[in-house]
């Protein structure tokens, strides 16, 4: 049996953990039509939520990648120029959100559980680090002016003159963008997954106890 590591480990454990949390609530539910409370929901819903906050902008980023690698959709109303910048232009939003909600997680996390200091350091200069170019690039996307490199210009370009000569072989330099940014988009999915499995390495060992979640004492008698 292979051994998990990394976000496949500690997405087992949230699994694993959120099942067995979660069951007698709604067991309590079905019963008496009444929500059970327990003093550790608070800390329960910052653990779970949190990391599914990641989990869903990692599958938004699963699905920019795809398209960017499908035939665009058939429309007067969508140019493929118009609709490959649209992709890049949503991969940056959701690498800005992803940044953002990992620095938030890891700080919730490191203190509730009253570990604040070098580990969260750490951490979050590694979120930096390892996202902070994507970020920059983002950010100048939205306040200073709209992201463009040499492809997407040449781009813009060939749908222009296409408009205005039929022969033009703007099919030939969409090829090389759409792949050019596939190719991007695929080398940062690589990298971005090595980041993660520290990233979740470290969240784990910060959580888990005797292969559950461990959640802080409340003070409230759980």
């Amino acid at each position: 049996m292979i051994e998990l590591t990394g976000i496949a480990r500690y997405r087992e454990l949230i699994l694993d953990f959120s099942k067995e949390y979660t069951t007698p609530a709604w067991k309590y539910k079905k019963r008496t039509g009444s929500l059970l409370a327990l003093p550790t929901d608070k800390h329960f819903l910052t653990v779970f939520n949190g990391y599914m906050e990641i989990d869903q902008t990692l599958e938004t980023l699963v699905i920019v990648e795809t398209l960017m690698g499908r035939v665009p959709p058939k429309s007067q109303f969508i140019q493929k120029n118009e609709y490959l910048r649209f992709l890049v232009s949503s991969y940056f939003h959701e690498m800005y959100i992803l940044e953002q909600r990992l620095s938030t997680y890891a700080k919730k996390l490191h203190r509730m559980y009253k570990k604040v200091g070098t580990a969260e350091a750490d951490l979050i200069a590694k979120i930096d680090k390892s996202l902070g170019k994507l970020i920059k690039i983002r950010g100048e996307h939205v306040h200073e002016s709209r992201y463009t490199d040499r492809t997407l210009a040449v781009l813009d370009s060939s749908a222009l003159l296409s408009q205005l000569n039929p022969k033009f072989d703007f099919d030939f330099d969409y090829k090389v963008a759409r792949t050019k940014w596939r190719n991007v988009v695929r080398q940062d999915r690589q990298n971005l997954y090595g980041f993660l499995n520290e990233y979740f390495d470290i969240l784990f060992n910060l959580v888990e106890r005797d292969g559950k979640v461990r959640l802080p004492r409340t003070g409230k008698g759980k």
